[in-house]
């Protein structure tokens, strides 16, 4: 049977519910799609950025090669910090990774995932400064 339905709720689901709420070196990790729905923002999270989609077609009906992009964010005072957090972070969220499971809802799978890390972004403004650790992973759902 073919599956016609965009993957993206889903895998926002699954990532959302295996990482938010993390306990990082004492920080609890929150996840927040694309931007933080709050007031303030805490000092250290995670951003489920850009998601792509490319449909496959085969013997067996449709499958979806998969990318989101997962931004993790940690913020200090200027001068203060550096990118220790945002690698304890990414380290203890990888693992997650390899167990994500979508929704039965879903009717889909995820059977294959890997990971690339296109960079770190330092940014800076008056009072703090940024670490960010963009992390690529890239799906294949049937």
């Amino acid at each position: 049977m073919a599956n016609t339905n965009l993957p993206d709720k889903w895998v926002r689901k699954a990532i959302y519910d295996a990482f938010n709420g993390t306990d990082v070196s004492g920080n609890i990790i929150e996840v927040f799609d694309y931007t933080v729905q709050r007031k303030s923002y805490p000092s250290h999270f995670v951003l489920l950025l850009t998601q792509f989609n490319e449909p496959v077609d085969n013997f067996c009906g449709r499958s979806w090669n998969h990318t989101v992009q997962i931004d993790v964010i940690t913020s200090f005072p200027v001068n203060k910090g550096n990118r220790e957090l945002a690698d304890d972070i990414t380290n203890t969220l990888l693992p997650l990774l390899d167990t994500l499971t979508l929704d039965a809802a879903s009717s889909m799978e995820v059977s294959r995932i890997s990971v690339s890390f296109p960079g770190d972004l330092r940014e800076s403004d008056t009072n703090k400064v940024y670490f960010r650790k963009i992390i690529n992973v890239e799906l294949e759902i049937r």
